[in-house]
């Protein structure tokens, strides 16, 4: 029995904790579904601001609310508990007024009415184009529902759509203006199970089979990607049937990519690795031989061209998908993925916060394409036509190839329809990245229509606080490749106003402030996003750079130091650390950041470029040019690569290749400084003075202010009896570096030519009076004063 005091104690104790409990009933009434539904576990990097100014009190009771501001703008419009976890349907309203709808289950997002409906679409389309007669098919995860509404655009007599959650079958019905109203279609049968179990006791055999699974990081979901389940899989294909499976490279590396790779290669050894978005990847198998046949596509595309949500207008752009079809070659040798070796269910959740995407570089530098594949891709490049219908499927992705089409010999009917895509793209879709566009004309004018149809939508009013700074965010964005600097840093502002946590604003602000040459309020940006995020490399980056420019060397590389320590992959800090050890002539520990840049991004233009001409420097001429080519097939309308491997081979003794990149360089930027005075050097050496002085005059009128030019130009003047001329770049080279012997000099003897001697001693004595060991300047004094009886 207690005693009184005890029993109180009790009772107080117990009174409390009811209390705690009623207050927290009426503080946290509900679950916030629109919070839930995001999935923050991985998510973590979007809340870093938040994290950082936000106290544990604040968060115990304030921690609702505040992170309700990350998702405003978003509404849940489902919400659904079921066995494979809970499903959630947001919608949403760009910066440019386009509505859409996501589905997420258990946080993470797994299909969309606008940023994965290239995947979604082409997983269907692709199988369905090149099967010779598909009759029945199964889809392994209703997710959206787009993939099985692509299928039904096909005269299919039976579609099976496995779904293990019945939430997700409610929720796609919000996607019926995208799904073609799939679940509704008679041909359609949504069966409610496990996918695999399904396949392994249906007796069923099917034309084509698409998987669709979830990302094998949550939970149940790595054995739809075993060798076993492909087996299975293989067994209840048709003769000719046709297998796709989807994989990603985000949150990836690339030993976990190449074992799911070749473990699919081993029971479907003919099959393809094709890329859709830039993260999205479908490996294709085949039950029987491969076959593309273009006849079977051709006959198909009828029901290809129904299709609302992709464009394809012919199946020969498709070839442009595919990055390797040699898989064994491709993935080379290594572990598999089995169900009694389950390597994936462990790779793939490490791999969760990795937010490194080089993958897709390494990925890129390893396609090898068969003669076959090689030749219709290049056909396809080749033809303006066949250029436009890729781009226009592709506008279907965050960042279609504008810089891909090449335009010089296009007619004006093809001009306009490029135009046309350019202004439905930048008007409609959120414009991520203005380098996607071949040129400063382009990205202006794309910038010009993305900024007035965001205005637009912000003075239609009804947006969210997040809506409007990402507004302003964007259209900062579009201030910039319009070159209007004010309205840029006018926009970010108003970002930072609206949203105060938002380092990436201060970032880009600070970026902004650099190119106005404010580096004072450059360095009070980039501190403040460290503020924010102190893990934020790209910040230290930033100031790296800032003080580099500075002249303050040493700084610059401790700040680069600090971004490598919180991302060793980050690539622009090793190619930034290198320059600066470069320039304290630390070339070997230049070379090491060089090399660390490569393995983490092996397609990287920049870090080819920079590495290759400090080889070059160094005279190892071979090795610069295998640096040079690496950085054209990244990039083929690079024309920084085409005027350094112009160089090299020039170097080389290699005249007509030089001149040829020269050429392609000019054609690409016809500014190109280098591209034209490494040019005029190489016809020069051939003997093509006229041609060669040309080349020169084209690169003074971009740089006058190199007094070099003016020089070369002087003395082939000279030598063409052009003295009158000659004497005119000697005299431009001479007030560009009047300090020079040598100019002095060169004047000097142009003007004593002219019959000139009075003023040409005076600029002989000026030389001697530089450098009185300036033998030519000496000469040339005697003999103007022998001319004249001194």
């Amino acid at each position: 029995i207690l005693k009184t005091g005890a029993r109180i104690r009790a009772v107080g104790a117990g009174l409390a904790g009811l209390a705690i409990g009623f207050l927290l009933l009426i503080s946290f009434p509900s679950w916030n579904h629109n919070i839930l539904a995001k999935g923050w576990y991985h998510r973590l990097t979007s809340l870093e601001g938040y994290f950082n100014q936000t106290s544990w009190f604040e968060a115990l009771w304030k921690g609702s609310s505040k992170l309700a501001r990350h998702v405003a703008g978003t509404d849940v419009v489902f919400y659904g508990d079921g066995i494979g976890g809970f499903t959630t349907v947001e919608k949403s309203t760009s910066i440019t007024g386009q509505v859409g709808y996501t589905m997420l289950n258990s946080g993470k997002a797994d299909a969309s009415s606008h940023g994965d409906r290239l995947t979604q679409a082409l997983s269907a389309h692709i199988p369905l184009i090149f099967h010779p007669n598909t009759q029945k098919v199964m889809v392994v995860g209703l997710a959206s529902g787009m993939t099985a509404g692509e299928v039904l655009h096909y005269p299919v007599k039976q579609l099976d759509v496995l779904e293990i959650n019945e939430q997700v079958v409610q929720a796609a019905e919000f996607f019926n203006p995208w799904n073609n109203d799939c679940l509704k279609d008679p041909r359609t049968h949504i069966i409610v199970q496990d996918g695999r179990n399904h396949l392994e006791l249906t007796r069923e055999s099917y034309d084509v089979i698409i998987s669709e699974p979830s990302n094998p990081w949550m939970a149940g979901l790595a054995n739809l990607f075993t060798m076993d389940y492909f087996e299975t899989v293989k067994k209840r294909l048709t003769q000719d049937g046709i297998f796709v499976q989807w994989f990603y490279s985000y949150q990836m590396d690339w030993p976990t990519f190449s074992m799911v790779g070749r473990t699919f290669a081993k029971v479907f050894p003919d099959g393809l690795l094709i890329k859709t978005l830039t993260s999205d990847y479908l490996l294709v198998g085949f039950k029987g031989k491969r076959n593309l046949d273009l006849k079977t596509a051709e006959k198909n595309m009828i029901y290809a061209r129904k299709s609302t949500n992709i464009t394809i207008d012919d199946p020969r752009i498709l070839f442009n998908l595919i990055i390797s079809d040699d898989l064994k070659d491709f993935f080379g040798s290594g572990p598999f993925h089995t169900d009694n070796f389950p390597r994936l269910e462990y790779a793939a959740p490490k791999n969760l916060n990795r937010n490194d995407l080089s993958l897709n570089d390494k990925i890129k530098s390893k396609q090898r394409l068969s003669k076959e594949t090689a030749a219709v891709v290049a056909s396809n490049h080749r033809d303006i036509d066949l250029s436009l219908d890729w781009l226009e499927l592709m506008t279907a992705d965050k960042s279609p190839p504008f810089d891909a089409v090449d335009l010089d010999a296009a007619t004006p009917q093809e001009m306009d329809r490029y135009q046309g895509i350019v202004k439905e793209y930048c008007s409609g879709e959120v414009v991520e990245d203005y380098d996607i566009f071949p040129n400063a004309d382009v990205r202006s004018k794309c910038a010009g229509l993305q900024a007035a149809r965001i205005r637009e939508v912000m003075d239609a009013g009804g947006e969210s606080t997040n809506e409007r700074s990402g507004a302003y965010y964007y259209l900062a964005r579009a201030c910039r490749e319009m070159g209007d600097i004010d309205g840029q840093i006018a926009s970010l502002q108003k970002t930072i106003e609206l949203l105060p946590t938002f380092y990436r604003a201060y970032l880009e602000l600070g970026i902004a402030f650099e190119t106005q040459d404010k580096p004072e309020k450059a360095f009070e940006c980039f501190s403040k996003a460290l503020e924010i995020n102190p893990n934020c490399a790209e910040a230290y980056n930033d100031i790296g750079t800032l003080k580099a420019m500075q002249g303050n060397v040493t700084e610059a590389i401790e700040n680069y130091i600090r971004a490598l320590a919180i991302n060793p992959d980050f690539v622009e800090a090793h190619n930034n650390i290198a320059s600066a050890l470069l320039y304290q002539g630390k070339t070997e520990a230049a070379i090491a950041h060089y090399k660390k840049a490569l393995e983490n991004s092996p397609a990287n233009v920049k870090t080819h470029l920079a590495y290759g001409r400090l080889l070059a420097q160094q005279g190892r001429l071979t090795d610069a040019m295998s640096h040079f080519d690496e950085a054209l097939k990244a990039d083929p309308d690079n024309a920084d690569a085409h005027a350094y491997a112009g160089l090299v081979l020039g170097q080389q003794g290699k005249m007509t290749e030089a001149i040829g990149h020269f050429e392609k360089a000019l054609k690409i930027n016809p500014n190109h400084y280098l591209a034209h005075k490494d040019l005029a050097i190489t016809l020069l050496r051939q003997g093509k003075m006229e041609a060669g002085a040309e080349q020169l005059e084209k690169a003074c009128k971009i740089k006058p202010d190199d007094s070099e030019l003016h020089k070369m130009l002087g003395s082939i003047r000279a030598n063409q009896g052009r003295i009158e001329e000659a004497a005119d770049h000697f005299k431009k080279a001479l007030q560009l570096e009047p300090d020079s012997a040598e100019n002095n000099d060169n004047l000097g003897v142009a003007l004593a030519r002219t019959g000139r001697l009075e003023e040409a001693i005076g600029y002989f004595r000026k030389a001697l009076e530089i450098d009185s060991s300036f033998k030519n300047a000496n000469i040339h004094l005697k003999m103007a004063q022998a001319q004249m009886g001194r």
